[in-house]
């Protein structure tokens, strides 16, 4: 072997083992993997075991949800009668069938987190002269802002015993809030045009939500936690509906529900 071999030899050597002491053997680099993935998942097993630790039986059927479904029909109205209202106010004659599309309130009173009263009143609307929405909702001791958009004045008033009040006439984009400290039905009117007519209920402070909807609409409460629920449905005209209801973490079906005149 000439010199000038033996030196590439050694080269060639030299330069194999330094490659192998950089990127390690096959057989290292496999041995490297199953220690670093030993290491993380023991890490996980203790992180893992301590947050279950802190989870009980309780606090994790709690965060079980169920929802409350159904639909509802209103039932036809016999006779003519003037309904509630006499004089000037006093309502058309009733139909014979229910008013398509004649909106229906539901609200779920009972467990669950309440949110806080809002800062902002709830807005009763003026528009083409009519209310709008012509029937809402309302937790006691909350206000409803009396807005105007229409171009001509309006004169809203209620001489309903749960809350009497008069806001005066009022122009366009102005507004009067009225605050609600008792519960029940509210009916509300404007004294310069007779035909409009709206309804506030006014709903206790444990209730947790609630929804308006129109007849035959199917409805849904969700993200109720496991507990004892009162489900109230109300329509103007027609008798007030409530019924106690279990959720256990699942959905319970109502059915249909009939509201009578």
């Amino acid at each position: 072997m000439t010199r000038v071999t033996l030196l590439a030899l050694i080269f060639t050597v030299f330069l194999l083992l330094a490659d192998g002491m950089e990127t390690g053997s096959p057989a290292q680099e496999v041995q490297m993997a199953e220690t670093s993935m030993a290491v993380n998942l023991g890490r996980s097993a203790s992180i893992g075991g301590s947050a279950t630790g802190f989870r009980s039986a309780s606090s994790v059927r709690e965060l079980e949800s169920g929802a409350i479904t159904g639909r509802v029909v209103l039932q036809a109205r016999a006779g003519s009668g003037q309904g509630r209202f006499a004089g000037r106010y006093a309502r058309r004659a009733a139909p014979q069938q229910a008013d398509t599309g004649q909106s229906i309130l539901i609200w779920i009173e009972g467990d669950g987190s309440v949110e806080a009263s809002r800062d902002e009143p709830v807005v009763l609307d003026q528009v083409d002269q009519a209310f709008h929405p012509d029937l809402l909702a309302v937790r006691v001791n909350e206000s409803v802002r009396i807005l105007n958009s229409d171009p001509v004045y309006h004169n809203v008033f209620s001489y309903s015993s749960v809350k009497r009040f008069d806001v005066g006439r009022r122009p366009q984009g102005d507004y009067y809030d009225v605050q609600f400290d008792r519960q029940g039905v509210v009916d509300v009117f404007c004294d310069i045009h007779s035909n409009m007519h709206a309804v506030i209920y006014v709903v206790g402070p444990d209730t947790i939500e609630w929804k308006r909807i129109s007849e035959e609409e199917e409805f849904q409460i969700d993200q109720l936690r496991q507990g004892s629920y009162t489900l109230n449905v109300f329509s103007p005209g027609y008798e007030l509906y409530n019924r106690r209801i279990e959720v256990n973490g699942e959905t319970v079906q109502v059915g249909t529900i009939r509201l009578s005149p």
